[in-house]
């Protein structure tokens, strides 16, 4: 990974550098709560169901549930969280790449113009115009 920032040569390449890493770290967070979950044994798993059923439901009294029913619960929300946040970052990245796509045209257009020297030498300001050219 750390020869990757070798090429961050811009400004762009660095928030999209961050972006990634962001996005990469709380993927891994997610996953390795579940993975937590799913290898606990029997007798630690209710507490960290109970603690990841919490961050989502701190009102909602789950113990009425089975542990069985309490551990998919936990997990599907996990999966929903990570499926979510990837939809997030893909529609902010494809955001980020129209916003660069614009930016690049609106630059790219503007320098493809050149400056046009006036064919009449009475179309300019009035402090340029020559004596003869009428008001």
């Amino acid at each position: 990974m750390w020869q990757a920032i070798q090429l961050v040569t811009s400004g762009l390449a660095l928030v999209a550098f961050i972006w990634a890493g962001v996005v990469a770290v709380l993927r891994t967070q997610i996953k390795h709560r579940e993975k937590l979950i799913l290898a606990a044994n029997e007798r630690d798993r209710p507490a960290l169901v109970q603690q990841e059923l919490e961050n989502y439901y701190p009102a909602v009294e789950v113990p009425k549930l089975p542990l069985k029913a309490q551990t998919q619960l936990a997990l599907e929300r996990m999966r929903a969280d990570l499926k979510r946040f990837q939809i997030k970052a893909i529609v902010v990245s494809l955001v980020a790449v129209l916003f660069t796509g614009v930016a690049t045209f609106a630059i790219l257009r503007a320098s493809a113009q050149p400056v046009r020297s006036p064919k009449d030498p009475c179309d300019v300001p009035l402090d340029q115009r020559p004596l003869g050219c009428p008001l």
